[in-house]
């Protein structure tokens, strides 16, 4: 196995409003580089919008959701594959929150992501539930 490419891509989202920010500039990199940041950026997008929806259904009030995803590419048996995919999603909701539930919720938009599930690599995801009052 030789040396893992990583590209990692952060989404930060209001209510209403999806910002990106990438570590590298998009049009510098080239080949798998290039197809690992745009896979990167639909993950981030489809667990964004995933959870839209579920927190929609479930009548959760929340202010906003930062969410990160870092892909990476290695040579694996001589093939490049994308191996593994890490989502960090971080999200403010009320104090008067269920912490459970709303566990649960970041979960169950992970497991139901369309684009994520129709991946081969590992994937992982880190929570960070914080309060405001």
């Amino acid at each position: 196995m030789t040396r893992p490419s990583a590209f990692l891509i952060n989404v930060f989202v209001t209510r209403y409003v999806t910002y990106y920010a990438r570590r590298r500039r998009f049009r510098e990199m080239q080949g798998a580089a290039r197809l690992l940041a745009v896979l990167c950026a639909s993950i981030a997008d489809c667990f964004v919008l995933t959870f839209r929806a579920i927190a929609r259904a479930s009548k959760l009030e929340w202010s906003e959701l930062a969410c990160r995803v870092e892909g990476v590419l290695e040579r694996v048996d001589g093939v490049a594959q994308y191996t593994r995919f890490t989502t960090s999603a971080s999200l403010k909701v009320t104090s008067d929150s269920d912490a459970v539930k709303v566990q649960r919720l970041l979960e169950k938009a992970e497991h139901l992501c369309l684009v994520s599930n129709s991946l081969r690599g590992q994937r992982h995801l880190i929570t960070e539930i914080v309060t405001t009052d």
